[in-house]
């Protein structure tokens, strides 16, 4: 999870350009959205101006995003 995530946003990177633009993240509650979860973390320490949404479809959470949900929100700074 944390490759694929590190290789998407090492290619995010290279190809769009920064701006006045906010990046927006939904997520599932899968392992998609564990990685969604990682990307944003990802982002966020590279100061990328973001929104994370978590599409909340049902009570049941795979392993991969309790585990991603946990280190973003170690890291997430509150304005």
């Amino acid at each position: 999870m944390e490759r694929a995530s590190r290789i998407f946003v090492s290619w995010f990177c290279e190809n769009i350009e920064t701006g006045n633009f906010k990046v927006k993240i939904f997520c599932g509650l899968g392992d998609n959205g564990g990685d969604g979860l990682a990307i944003a973390r990802m982002l966020q320490q590279l100061n990328y101006d973001l929104e994370g949404y978590v599409v909340k479809y049902s009570e049941k959470l795979s392993e991969n995003f309790k585990i991603n949900q946990k280190l973003l929100e170690r890291q997430l700074v509150i304005n």
